[in-house]
């Protein structure tokens, strides 16, 4: 009787077939996992698509007119989804080091289309920057802008709009 690496041959035919019906498992179990991951960053797109299709700018004007010396800042606010968005909220942040200068006033419900709102800003910097905060038509809270590493995060509707930010 012949023997492979000194197996006898039913060693031999055990040894190949436990080698294939691992291998068979990882390759499984790997495709499990792949998909898994594909299902979950699926979902996470899907929950934010009428996030993704809200955005904010801001525009700096001339001084106030009362005399006081401070900026005018619009901000404007464009809801390109079919659905509104609520409780919508700017926050303008000076760039250099991260400061809350100031709050717009919050915009009930804004439906498609753009809509806008203004402040005055003592001692504005030369460089700031737009955080918006916002419900969704599913009510979930969604914070854009904060940082170029997280341009868009849900938030926890019981916590600060600003927490962790």
């Amino acid at each position: 009787m012949a023997t492979v690496w000194g197996l006898p041959p039913g060693d031999w035919a055990t040894w190949v077939g436990s080698i294939f019906v691992g291998l068979s498992f990882a390759f499984l179990a790997y495709g499990t996992i792949r998909q898994a991951k594909e299902t979950g960053r699926q979902a996470s797109l899907d929950a934010s698509a009428q996030a993704r299709d809200v955005g904010g700018w801001i525009i700096f004007g001339e001084a106030s007119p009362d005399g006081s010396g401070d900026t005018i800042v619009e901000l404007f606010v464009q809801n390109s989804s079919p659905l509104p968005v609520r409780r919508v909220h700017g926050y303008l942040f000076a760039a250099e080091d991260r400061r809350l200068l100031s709050s717009f006033l919050e915009m009930p419900v804004q439906v498609t289309g753009q809509g806008k709102t203004r402040i005055q800003v003592p001692d504005c910097p030369e460089r700031n920057f737009l955080v918006l905060v916002f419900d969704d038509d599913a009510g979930a809270r969604w914070r854009k802008y904060t940082s170029t590493q997280e341009p868009l995060l849900r938030l926890d509707v019981n916590k600060p709009d600003l927490d962790g930010a």
